[in-house]
């Protein structure tokens, strides 16, 4: 039986990470997988041998289909007659979008993945039929190449390093909250004192003509001449260079909301510990006892 995963895993960003991730694994376990997605020129330069495999399989009739997208999307792969179709479903908020619910609801719709517990409550919040999506919904968590990220013995450094790695592209309205990161560090701390703050902007987000230090002064953070030290990468980072990057003490999620944050589980797989916030995904995996929860209050958006 083919699985076809139907995703666009020729970027940078969260979901390309969990498409090609979840591809790979199944590959591994002897699992006959397809991907389907959007191919840039040049794409075969661009993969190992397993996804060039999975990328050049012919679609079958009989095969599932993993759309990992949004809902709506599900009608239009009905044609390629697939066995099944499973959507995967990702949201951030505590309510998914009501017109979500009705593909979800479908009969035809057997099974819905869902990366986190908090994915599953956004879905049964907004209907009243939760009982019946309730049934349907697995959840099927993220991960990471712990080959890669393996944990490692602590350098002796003079700073004490805060790292973060998040899109931020929308000022001090972004999701992702590395406003309200910048905007602390530079409060609490001066160039006189032994700390320095990495971050990792991820550049799948970043329209064109983003540029990093107009964004900080958006946010009301001038540079002054006691300003503490502050590092930002704008580069697309190659997924096995990534663990370079955590090569620090704390590592810092400031997120307004994530259906997983697969940052968290890096930073916490090479044994860094994190600060995050106490909405959204990584709260299955972040607590009390191996991290610092912040809490916060809901708003509108």
């Amino acid at each position: 039986m083919m699985l076809n995963i139907i995703g666009n895993i020729f970027n940078t960003s969260g979901y390309s990470s969990h498409i090609k991730q979840l591809a790979q694994a199944l590959h591994e376990l002897g699992q006959e997988v397809r991907i389907e997605s959007p191919k840039p020129q040049g794409w075969e330069s661009l993969v190992n041998d397993a996804q060039l495999l999975m990328l050049s399989r012919e679609q079958k009739n009989d095969m599932i289909t993993i759309l990992i997208g949004q809902p709506p999307f599900i009608p239009f792969h009905w044609s390629d007659n697939p066995k099944a179709i499973i959507p995967f479903v990702i949201w951030e908020g505590n309510l998914c979008p009501k017109y979500w619910i009705k593909y979800l609801l479908d009969n035809k719709i057997k099974m819905i993945f869902v990366p986190s517990q908090h994915v599953k409550d956004a879905i049964l919040n907004t209907s009243y039929e939760a009982k019946i999506l309730e049934s349907k919904i697995k959840i099927i968590p993220h991960g990471v190449d712990l080959s890669l990220f393996m944990r490692k013995e602590k350098k002796e450094r003079e700073n004490f390093v805060f790292l973060s790695n998040k899109g931020w592209a929308q000022g001090n309205n972004d999701r992702g909250g590395v406003q309200f990161l910048i905007k602390a560090y530079a409060e609490e701390f001066t160039k006189d004192e032994p700390v320095e703050l990495r971050i990792k902007i991820n550049p799948a987000y970043c329209p064109v003509g983003w540029n990093v230090q107009e964004e900080i002064k958006k946010i009301g953070v001038e540079k002054r001449e006691n300003s503490p030290k502050l590092l930002i990468s704008t580069d697309a980072v190659d997924y096995k260079k990534m663990p370079e990057f955590y090569d620090g003490d704390v590592f810092i999620s400031s997120t307004m909301g994530d259906a997983f944050n697969i940052p968290c589980l890096e930073a916490m797989s090479l044994g860094i510990p994190v600060i995050t916030t106490d909405f959204g995904g990584q709260t299955d995996f972040v607590n009390e006892q191996n991290g610092w929860l912040i809490g916060g209050e809901m708003v509108e958006v």
